[in-house]
């Protein structure tokens, strides 16, 4: 692997494909969603199952090992809810969620309903969970979610909110495979937040927490239900509980390691109350994905890098990952295992072609390729990438992906068109993985660039946290940074940069066209925040004046200062008459995350300042693109606004699409 430095930035650069003629695989390769996703591999081993797509609708599949279709049904009832995740819960029966875009009552907002169904193999039978369950509260958001599994009987423990009133309690339910009612085996509180449970399905603790005032509490079940944890007067949880230690004789949660960078490790809250710690600790990284027992036991983690790293309790399972890890080239995201761990499932991504999903089985050596994640894009069609550091303004250093055209090189005077992609979050981060939209727009001639900004999870909490109150300020100087970076590395056409972004990064987007106007040449922003006034005033809608979310924006949006002068210094719908580049927004009416009001606004302050503005509203689409039309609809719109402005026609009429 070459280091080359380019005026400020440094690339890890991984070798580039020879001179081959690059391949334009029509847009709907990109534009539709994937062939193959949420693959996951049943107790035994000998199965494996996932949601297809054929561009448009989606469908659950499974097979045996040797390739030959077990049985495949989805009922016309789900055509309108969008598919999540899957999961097997025994060798027979495999956990669907799904989820739509819902209103009650009880919320002036509209929230994403989610559920789940459970599909016998055997008879192809499919039932909603919990959907006949008595005293159920008509406002649910998260009714599909199970805490753990009788590991007797299959039996999903699954807690809802009850009874009719605001204060609603969270109580414990019991819900056997195969039938549509639950049993109440536990009553919680109206501040209930989360349940533990052991391999036999009975309650073990309980997670409460009164954000009015300010009381974490986690409650011990056996025996006189001891209090065994708890805080005052604080805004936030300060431990993060997210399962059962490996002994089943106490909780495990997220932590912060007392260094400079803020790991972010596991730690032990014992039932006699002690905490120990941390463990699975791995120096400057995160905790991006936790690996559990279906009874929620934590058995190992992933750390956050550019490519992922990963620790286990069970030194036999760590083996066979880092053997796994070792043999692969490429990023490697593990996805699951067989019960006795000689099974390991898991995607893979290298840079040289999309990711591809295998069963790799370590007592015969065998390698069993299930199937790449999207048919219609062939190796040399994909755009190789390019991991690079520059320095912010303030001498903070700043990670980043380059995601480079086909058959190109990163050599001085390139002269590339430039897209710069902001991820949304903000607490999120790109690494090296086939982003679609990156590798579509590569693949058409431009050069991506994807900074992770100060605020990104990832890179540590010291990183996470000099994001706080730096909105449209720091978090936006870093964006600026990189791009002023690659100009002066005489890698970009200065006259030649558009900024996309979705959600945190249409914010971004937005902003860039506000703040540093003389910077891009257009701006489009998906499903963005354009108004930080109005955010908070959704959330306090959706969630309550007082409630957890409402604590965590004001901290991480404004520091805790939420004037509103304030706010709207760095809310671009306030901004609109300092852009001078034309603006495409485009928003679903269903989005439940960032109301489309934002987009609305947006586009009235442009229109009224006299600016170029295009404004898309796409119908029944939720925040996450998860309609294969809409998000196609998405991709074309983005194209022909690119092209017009950056493109090699740019300024002439749009001719059709490449």
């Amino acid at each position: 692997m070459r280091r080359l430095f380019l005026t400020g930035v440094l690339v890890f650069l991984l070798p580039l494909w020879s001179a081959a003629e690059t391949v334009h695989p029509p847009i709907e390769a990109y534009g539709a969603l994937p062939n193959v996703r949420s693959v996951t591999l049943s107790p035994s081993g000998k199965r494996f199952a996932m949601i297809v797509s054929d561009g448009t609708t989606s469908s659950l599949l499974a097979f045996d090992l040797t390739g030959e279709k077990a049985e495949s049904i989805l009922s016309s009832g789900l055509r309108n809810a969008h598919l999540r995740g899957i999961n097997f819960v025994t060798e027979d029966t495999i956990v669907l969620s799904a989820s739509e875009t819902s209103g009650s009552s009880f919320v002036r907002k509209d929230y994403e309903y989610s559920g789940a169904l459970s599909v016998d193999l055997r008879t192809a039978e499919m039932e909603q969970l919990m959907y006949r369950t008595r005293d159920l509260h008509p406002f649910q958001s998260g009714i599909g979610r199970y805490v753990g599994v009788d590991q007797r009987t299959g039996a999903l423990l699954m807690p809802a909110f009850t009874g009719t009133t605001n204060s609603a309690p969270l109580d414990l339910f019991r819900n056997e495979l195969g039938k549509s009612m639950g049993r109440r085996i536990a009553r919680g509180r109206s501040h209930t937040r989360d349940w533990f449970v052991d391999a036999d399905g009975n309650p073990i603790a309980r997670e409460d927490f009164n954000v009015r005032a300010g009381r974490h509490r986690v409650i011990l079940l056996k025996g006189s239900q001891e209090t065994i944890y708890e805080r005052e007067d604080i805004d936030l949880p300060e431990l993060n509980i997210v399962g059962v230690a490996p002994d089943g004789e106490g909780l495990t949660f997220i932590g912060t390691t007392a260094t400079d960078f803020g790991e972010e490790a596991l730690f032990r809250l014992g039932f006699d109350g002690q905490i120990t710690g941390p463990l699975l600790t791995r120096p400057e990284t995160e905790i991006d994905r936790l690996y559990m027992s279906s009874s929620r036991v934590v058995m190992g983690v992933r750390h956050s890098g550019m490519t992922p790293t990963y620790s286990f309790f069970d030194p036999e399972l760590q083996s066979r990952v880092d053997t796994l890890i070792e043999s692969t080239n490429g990023a490697v995201f593990i996805l699951d295992w067989s019960d006795d761990y000689s099974r390991v499932l898991y995607r893979v991504y290298n840079g040289y072609a999309v990711d591809t999903y295998y069963v790799h089985d370590s007592t015969t050596g065998q390698l069993l390729k299930i199937s790449d994640s999207r048919t219609d894009i062939p190796p040399e069609a994909v755009g190789t990438f390019a991991t690079i550091e520059y320095a912010a303004r303030d001498g903070l250093t700043i990670p980043a992906i380059l995601t480079i055209p086909p058959g190109k090189d990163l050599d001085p005077g390139s002269n590339f068109p430039l897209i710069v992609m902001p991820h949304g979050g903000p607490a999120a981060y790109d690494r090296v993985d086939f982003d679609w939209l990156a590798q579509f727009f590569a693949n058409r001639g431009y050069l991506v660039f994807q900074p992770n900004f100060r605020g990104s999870s990832g890179f540590g909490a010291e990183f996470q946290r000099a994001g706080h109150g730096e909105w449209g300020a720091k978090m936006q100087d870093d964006i600026t940074d990189g791009v002023v970076a690659l100009k002066n590395s005489n890698l970009v056409d200065p006259d030649r940069i558009c900024i996309i972004g979705a959600s945190y990064g249409g914010y971004a987007a937005l902003a860039g066209g506000a703040f540093t106007p003389d910077l891009y040449k257009c701006v489009a922003s998906i499903a963005g925040v354009s108004d930080i006034n109005l955010m908070l005033t959704n959330e306090r809608q959706r969630h309550g004046r007082h409630s957890m979310s409402i604590a965590y924006w004001k901290d991480a949006v404004a520091d805790g200062e939420t004037n509103r002068q304030k706010l709207d210094a760095v809310s671009p719908a306030k901004h609109a008459e300092q852009f001078q580049a034309p603006v495409l927004l485009i928003h679903g009416d269903d989005d439940t995350v960032v109301d489309i009001n934002h987009s609305v606004r947006m586009n009235r302050a442009l229109r009224r300042a006299g600016k170029d503005v295009e404004f898309e509203r796409l119908k029944g689409e939720d925040h996450w693109l998860s309609n294969g039309e809409t998000r196609l609809a998405t991709l074309k719109s983005l194209h022909r606004f690119v092209d017009t402005h950056i493109g090699p026609q740019a300024g002439a009429e749009e001719t059709g699409v490449r």
